[in-house]
């Protein structure tokens, strides 16, 4: 008879940090959706998940939104953190088979999400797209394209449904990209746009205490791109108005954006 090696016994700590790392890998996700998730990759039982999940929100390394983002969890720059020191406590195995297994969950989320796109303009050398995704009363994320070239407006309405999560979970880690952290000032050459005549200030829109939309003009040389997205907290909302104000990283947003229209597959790692 084969050997049959005893399965290894996995620590409540280590399985919250593999719950991290899903909740991570995933963007943004409601209780509901990562238990599938979970169970698939059969890394804990339904009663452990739920307990290790509070415990996260309790210790602040998740949050739950509330109104447009109720019920949506994601990870904090404090679960980010805990994940940078301590993630190399997780298997690479584990580690490898998420973020391999989070891409084709995503997609399979996004099938169900409500995606909009549609040409508000057509005519040669004037192309007008907007781009939407919403899962609650108000979109999530809207893109709107402005462009001469017909091609780029054409490949930009067949990608979006499948690139949406990818921008989404892109713009949701932005604030940690650019080092504006929590309880940091934004550093002052980052706010050095507000004051040049090439990108009007981001506009902020406080609908509630926890819905808040930031909208930014991101330059590109194959058009101009007006970026609206919803914010769960007010301090986010801010940091992104005051980072989307300079041109430098304006460009590099939009130049992101542009790529995953174009051709480009995954954001870039976290």
């Amino acid at each position: 008879m084969p050997l049959t090696l005893p399965k290894r016994k996995i620590s409540d700590a280590e399985n919250k940090l593999r719950l991290l790392c899903c909740v991570d890998a995933l963007g943004m996700v409601t209780p509901a959706q990562l238990w599938p998730f979970v169970a698939s990759l059969e890394m804990m039982e339904y009663l452990p998940m739920q307990l290790l999940l509070h415990e996260l929100l309790a210790e602040g390394d998740v949050e739950e939104g509330t109104q447009a983002l109720s019920q949506q969890v994601f990870i904090t720059e404090k679960g980010r953190k805990a994940l940078r020191l301590f993630g190399q406590r997780v298997m690479v195995s584990d580690r490898d088979r998420i973020r391999t297994a989070a891409a084709a969950y995503r997609a399979q989320l996004r099938r169900k999400a409500q995606v909009r796109t549609v040409y508000e303009m057509a005519q040669a050398g004037d192309y007008r797209v907007l781009l939407s995704l919403q899962e609650g009363e108000l979109p999530l994320l809207t893109l709107r394209l402005f462009t001469e070239h017909r091609d780029v407006a054409a490949q930009a309405m067949k990608r979006f449904e499948s690139q949406a999560s990818a921008i989404l979970s892109y713009f949701y880690g932005f604030e940690e990209k650019k080092g504006a952290k929590q309880g940091e000032a934004v550093p002052a050459e980052l706010q050095a746009g507000v004051h040049q005549a090439e990108i009007p200030a981001p506009e902020l829109i406080s609908h509630s205490r926890h819905e808040h939309t930031v909208t930014a003009l991101l330059p590109h040389e194959k058009g101009m791109i007006t970026l609206s997205m919803l914010l769960p907290d007010l301090f986010s909302a801010k940091t992104y108005q005051r980072l989307l104000a300079n041109p430098r990283i304006a460009g590099e947003a939009a130049g992101e954006i542009m790529g995953w229209l174009g051709g480009k597959e995954e954001p870039e790692s976290r």
